[in-house]
């Protein structure tokens, strides 16, 4: 990557890796653009109505690559004209700008995390509901088992010990 040498216009020289400053406004479009198109969006399921919520972060992609493009190139041009007329402030938002594509990429991830949080939480909720109720469904069927059983065992007793009699 070449680098540039240049003064603004207070006299202060500069090198510019301009390859290196286009992909940090390369960078910095395309997480603007996730931070800003990113939804939480509820799943819709046949058994959503008992079944645990879940929802999914999705990302508006429509479009996407030639509006980060249009960003990053506005950003660039604005960037190289500033960087003639004071290159501190240039490079005060370089700094600026690399807070903020870390901030963008923070609240995704954070996003993407809460989510997922939130989607177990709601499952082991439903699993530990139907596991209880899993639970008393067994003990009535075993119940239930039992007393046929002794029902069977009275009435079939009863009836063997009719035929069985003199």
């Amino acid at each position: 990557m070449t680098w540039m040498k240049f003064a603004d216009a207070r006299r202060q020289e500069w090198f510019l890796q301009q390859e290196g400053l286009w992909l940090l406004c390369q960078q910095y479009a395309y997480a603007q653009l996730l931070d800003e198109r990113a939804r939480v969006v509820p799943e819709k399921t046949p058994w959503y109505s008992i079944g645990p919520h879940i929802s999914n972060v999705e990302i508006d992609f429509a479009n996407f690559d030639a509006e980060k493009t249009r960003c990053a190139e506005q950003a660039y041009d604005g960037l190289t004209r500033a960087s003639l007329e004071d290159g501190t402030s240039v490079f005060n938002q370089l700094i600026q700008m690399k807070d903020e594509l870390d901030l963008y990429t923070r609240r995704l991830a954070a996003k993407k995390h809460r989510v997922a949080r939130d989607n177990a939480s709601s499952m082991e909720s439903h699993v530990n509901f139907f596991g209880g109720a899993a639970t008393v469904a067994r003990y009535v069927r075993d119940g239930a088992a039992a007393v046929l059983l002794v029902t069977a065992s009275v009435a079939t007793a009863g009836t063997a010990a009719a035929t069985n009699s003199p």
